[in-house]
């Protein structure tokens, strides 16, 4: 695959996480309105700046925000960050997504 043809399947799927994300997880859909952004919007790689940054006090105060509509709770595992500069953030991964790690370290 050329340089130009993975890069435009990256932008591809960073327009379709994007879009994900706006249709599925609150927190995203609520950071976008208030941003004036729509992932429509997206139309090359330094429309980037319009998203709003995720910071880790939103890990914390909005964790249900930030979890997709679409993934049914029972498919995710409670993880901790290590909390060496700060105190741990909670968060959750995908049973499969763990797994795969797992595997990956073995």
């Amino acid at each position: 695959m050329r340089k130009q043809e993975l890069q435009r399947l990256q932008f591809k799927r960073l327009k379709a996480l994007l879009i994900h994300a706006y249709e599925n997880v609150p927190y995203y859909h609520e950071a976008f309105k208030e941003a004036n952004f729509r992932p429509d919007d997206l139309k090359c790689l330094e429309d980037l700046h319009k998203i709003p940054i995720l910071k880790k006090s939103a890990v914390r105060d909005k964790l249900e925000k930030l979890m997709a509509n679409d993934i049914s709770r029972k498919e995710l595992v409670c993880r901790f960050t290590n909390g060496t500069t700060a105190a741990p953030v909670k968060f959750y991964r995908g049973k499969k997504d763990v797994s795969w790690g797992i595997a990956a370290e073995l």
